[in-house]
């Protein structure tokens, strides 16, 4: 997969950011007409019994609609977190940091085109539990391209590939939550 990436890319047929670009918009543009972020977490409150009411539903709903807006923003944030994290864990001395970053666009980009069908796929079924599920799927998703450009890209062996990408995905998601919550807090301070 990297290498038609790559040659299409060097005979300038293809150019990747102005691919992941329009693939990112389009994404965002699918998440915020789908209303599927609301539903998932609506879904999460009715399966956890949470009564969320007054100031935490709106709370819960300004959440919502900030990481709506912004959805673009934190698709391109997590590119060089993504990099940063293969970079430390896959040290091979032949890869620097900046192919990392290549390699995490292409990535992002294969995972925003097929997240994309499967948020179309999930979004047509009305049904709560049916949402829980596209939680889960993404991150096969995210896991699963993972897992083959780095077998593919750093010549690998899949169950060590799946460890670099569970590796990986836990490490980033966790500088996503960290991110997420400082900015949200920021906002909530803001708008009181």
């Amino acid at each position: 997969m990297r290498w038609i990436w790559w040659r299409a890319a060097q005979k300038g047929i293809f150019n990747l950011f102005q691919y992941l670009v329009l693939i990112v918009g389009i994404g965002t543009f699918v998440m915020s007409k789908t209303h599927l972020m609301e539903q998932t977490v609506q879904s999460m409150n009715n399966i956890t019994g949470n009564k969320v009411t007054g100031q935490m539903a709106l709370m819960q709903q300004q959440m919502v609609q900030l990481l709506q807006k912004y959805f673009n923003l934190l698709q391109f944030f997590l590119i060089p977190v993504y990099a940063l994290f293969a970079w430390l864990f896959l040290r091979r001395g032949k890869y620097n940091y900046a192919e990392n970053i290549i390699l995490s666009s292409v990535i992002s980009a294969q995972m925003n085109t097929i997240s994309i069908v499967s948020t179309l796929l999930f979004a047509s079924f009305h049904s709560p539990k049916v949402i829980m599920w596209h939680s889960l799927v993404a991150i096969l998703i995210l896991i699963s391209c993972f897992v083959i450009s780095f077998r593919q890209f750093f010549k690998i062996s899949f169950l060590k590939a799946l460890l670099y990408s569970l590796l990986v995905y836990i490490c980033a998601y966790i500088v996503q939550l960290v991110v997420i919550s400082i900015v949200l807090f920021i906002y909530v301070m803001l708008t009181r």
